[in-house]
C-alpha cells in the first residue's frame, strides 16, 4: 500500500498504513481498508485479492466517496 501511495503521490509524506489484518488473506474477493496519512491529510486506500497468486487490485478512493468493483470471471 506504501509503494502505491507514494508512486500516486511523488514527493509527499506518507504516513501509517495501518490495517485490520496483520495479513492479507489470500482468499480471492477478500477487500481491506488501508489509512494512511498523506502530507498530514487522511487518505483511505481499499485493496482486493483477486485470487491469482499473490495479485491484488490498489485502489484510492475519492475524498467522502466509494468505490464500485466489479468482477468478471
Amino acid at each position: 500500500m506504501i509503494d502505491t501511495a507514494r508512486s500516486l503521490h511523488p514527493g509527499s509524506v506518507i504516513e501509517g498504513g495501518e490495517s485490520v489484518f496483520r495479513r492479507v488473506p489470500r482468499q480471492q474477493g477478500v477487500a481491506i481498508s488501508w489509512f494512511l496519512g498523506i502530507d498530514r491529510q487522511a487518505v483511505t486506500f481499499v485493496s482486493v485479492v483477486t485470487g491469482i497468486g499473490n495479485e491484488v487490485i490498489v485502489h484510492e478512493l475519492p475524498e467522502g466517496g466509494g468505490a464500485t468493483f466489479v468482477f468478471d470471471e
